[in-house]
């Protein structure tokens, strides 16, 4: 057979294609470290508003004491 059979084209394609995802999530970590994300030191305004108002919707007989962001 002249032609390389199916199992070495999926072999190829395989290896093919984890090396291409393994070069693009390295170039993501570097844009990452170059450009790191910068941190929100003031509080938007708009934002608490919106918690608030449908905060205020929801729960008519409630009072906001505290917003904070849990990860």
């Amino acid at each position: 057979m002249l032609g390389l059979d199916l199992l070495g084209v999926c072999i190829i394609a395989i290896v093919s294609v984890f090396s291409l995802l393994s070069i693009l999530s390295l170039i993501i970590k570097l844009t990452i470290i170059i450009f790191p994300e910068k941190v929100q030191t003031e509080s938007d305004q708009a934002f608490y508003a919106s918690i608030y108002s449908t905060y205020a919707t929801n729960f008519p007989n409630m009072k906001i004491t505290k917003i904070e962001e849990v990860l």
